[in-house]
């Protein structure tokens, strides 16, 4: 074990006294190392190794699944594109998809309204119009899934950059499903990869907690203009259909909170 692994192993053991973290390596190279920890603590433990990252090349994220060897396994095929892709590109396919989902859906013969009214939702500058003014500071987001009863584990990942985890631990993705576009059999690494480094590097926003169906970023900077909200909230549909069904809500809501929380069914 080097040197900055065994700082980490010995930062684990304060804050979780008593037990005995657990070190893996995946079969693209990639380390974690993991320890249980209690009920109410995550919150302040991650948010001091987040702290420690720079130093330590150890990002944290929240889970209920205790580490395994086999849980690695899997080698991300599509390590070797990431430098190749524009993530801003990807994130735009998939608000045009889910665009396009919304025009396929429509049918005069039960909406109430117009075709063109039925898109204004999906319209950046007319949804900003119906948002609430510019906040003067973010709402307090709620951490959903850290908050029960479960046992928790803190999952620390060597990780260059926060938004690496698809491409270096993408067994620890949501098994996330595209319903947007016929055919698709669910969202990729890739897609997952550029959706967080484009919030993380506009929003400073970062896996907080993960499991096989829920996702929930912390967010240093959120969106506060009605119009980056607007922005968001269209993304964050794009995204998790399953669960951001009302943009506006989103827009006014989760979008300008410290913590947005995701759901695939």
């Amino acid at each position: 074990m080097g040197d900055v692994a065994q700082a980490v192993v010995e930062e684990l053991s304060a804050c979780a006294p008593g037990r005995q973290p657990r070190q893996l390596v995946n079969k693209s190279g990639a380390r974690l190392i993991a320890v249980d920890i209690e009920q109410g603590s995550g919150f302040e433990i991650w948010g001091r190794f987040v702290a420690l990252w720079p130093q330590t090349g150890f990002h944290p994220v929240l889970t209920v699944s205790a580490p395994s060897r086999a849980f690695l396994s899997h080698v991300n095929d599509e390590s070797t594109m990431r430098d190749a892709c524009n993530s801003e590109q990807i994130v735009q396919t998939l608000v045009d998809d889910v665009r396009a989902y919304e025009a396929s859906v429509y049918d005069p013969e039960i909406e109430a309204v117009s075709f063109d009214e039925w898109m204004l939702e999906l319209s950046e500058p007319s949804l900003a119009a119906r948002l609430r003014p510019d906040y003067d500071a973010p709402s307090m987001g709620i951490t959903r899934m850290s908050a029960g009863g479960r046992k928790l584990w803190l999952y620390l990942l060597e990780l260059r950059a926060p938004y690496e985890i698809p491409m270096k631990f993408p067994e620890l993705l949501p098994n996330a499903r595209r319903i947007l576009v016929e055919g698709s059999n669910g969202l990729t690494a890739m897609h997952h990869w550029a959706m967080l480094r484009s919030w993380y590097e506009r929003f400073d926003a970062r896996a907080y907690f993960l499991d096989e169906v829920n996702l929930e970023l912390s967010v240093g900077r959120p969106p506060l203009t009605a119009v980056e909200a607007a922005r968001v909230a269209i993304e964050q549909m794009a995204y998790c259909q399953d669960l951001i069904q009302d943009v506006r809500r989103a827009g006014d809501g989760q979008v300008r909170s410290t913590h947005w929380n995701f759901w695939w069914d």
